[in-house]
């Protein structure tokens, strides 16, 4: 790895051995004159399915404007690759304006944010970063993609995963910019930041269905405005209790219309879950708790026996009653602050453009708790 560090980055890279070697990939790397290289699925894929798990080759600070300045210490780190990195590193795409140097435009146009450790005494103890890798770098984009990259600090590899059903000869695709934007915000930022007009199936549509999806677009970006947390709509009776249940339906239903899977539908999932838990509804439970155990157990299949045991025994569910309770009067005690949504879209999700809502990139601040729920569902701490 041809890595620029500042002097606080505590840089523990693990070895290699903890990338999933590619011995039947499930893509390969096709031209075409519209869109460029790009991968496709060489067979049918299953939602949750890990396609890819790299690391980078090059990894330099967050400023990517100030990278010409850098230009005299990027070469020699590059030149120090093996030599298939680099080669592979001087084939990526450089989609920046004439009078830009050839690395810096393959790294302008392929970076990607990554969260790297700071030795420094800070709240968040982490330092952005951007890093090229060289397979993930050959994702096209689409407004409703397929697949997500995800940063994985402690193996420090990026995950290329599928959230939707890719079907074989379907080209995998991710998003480079924020997709909760109208269609023409989306298009000009594409133009600005990669210098092409979007023509995937949500672009390339008359204004009519444009609009539509516009208007889908800004409701999902509303919606956790809009509605209480799930800890205040359980320990409030004035709401109703299908509340949660029937708003995160709805957020269900707009995503798969629109195909933004990648804004995370397991989130509108747990929370139907988990109001079905307090609501000690175990039919409910079952159905919904089933739909999240096959999101998740893909990427952390250490979590299925969690998931098994509430199947069998919805009862030992940790939040199992508890809008019932509060309701006879006999509210659960726990600490203040010691409930924690734990999901945010996909952990250190990678991507969108490094220059695009960079707060967005950085993984969320988590507390722990001892009590063994999966990450993603609410995590009760302190719990008697």
């Amino acid at each position: 790895i041809a890595a620029l560090l500042e002097p606080s980055v505590d840089l523990q890279i693990p070895p290699s051995s903890t990338v999933v070697p590619d011995a039947s990939p499930l893509f390969r790397m096709v031209h075409s004159p519209a869109s460029g290289y790009g991968l496709v699925a060489t067979e049918d894929i299953e939602v949750g399915t890990t396609l890819l798990v790299e690391h980078p080759v090059v990894i330099i600070p967050h400023d990517l404007e100030s990278l010409s300045q850098m230009s005299d210490s990027v070469a020699p780190l590059l030149a120090k690759l093996p030599q298939e990195d680099h080669q592979e590193f001087m084939k990526l795409s450089n989609c920046t304006p004439f009078g830009c140097g050839k690395v810096e435009g393959i790294i302008k146009t392929n970076a990607i944010p990554i969260e790297l450790k700071s030795q420094e005494d800070t709240d968040s103890n982490s330092i952005m970063y951007h890093g090229v890798f060289i397979k993930a770098s050959r994702c096209n984009h689409s407004c409703s993609p397929n697949a997500i990259c995800r940063w994985d600090l402690q193996t420090f590899t990026l995950h290329l995963e599928a959230v939707r059903p890719i079907n074989l000869g379907e080209q995998i695709t991710v998003h480079y910019v924020p997709l909760e934007q109208p269609r023409s915000q989306r298009r000009a930022q594409l133009q600005e930041l990669y210098h092409f007009t979007c023509q995937c199936d949500h672009c390339n549509v008359p204004d009519k269905l444009a609009l539509a999806g516009d208007d889908i677009r800004q409701q999902l970006l509303e919606f956790k405005g809009r509605f209480p947390s799930f800890e205040e709509w359980c320990f409030d009776l004035e709401f109703p209790d299908d509340l949660l249940i029937r708003a995160n339906s709805r957020g269900l239903d707009l995503i798969k219309k629109e195909g933004l899977e990648a804004l995370g539908r397991e989130w509108h999932a747990d929370r139907i879950a988990m109001c079905a838990g307090a609501l000690a509804d175990a039919d409910l439970f079952t159905e919904w708790i089933q739909q999240v155990r096959e999101i998740r157990v893909k990427r952390r299949p250490e979590q299925i026996g969690a998931f098994d045991r509430w199947l069998e025994d919805p009862t030992t569910f940790p939040i199992w009653n508890w809008r019932n309770q509060v309701r006879d009067g006999a509210p659960p005690q726990y600490e203040d602050g010691s409930l924690t949504r734990f999901f945010s879209p996909p952990p250190n999700a990678a991507w969108p453009h490094p220059s695009l809502n960079t707060q967005e990139s950085k993984s969320q601040g988590r507390d722990s708790g001892h009590i063994d729920l999966p990450e993603g569902l609410l995590c009760a701490t302190n719990i008697p």
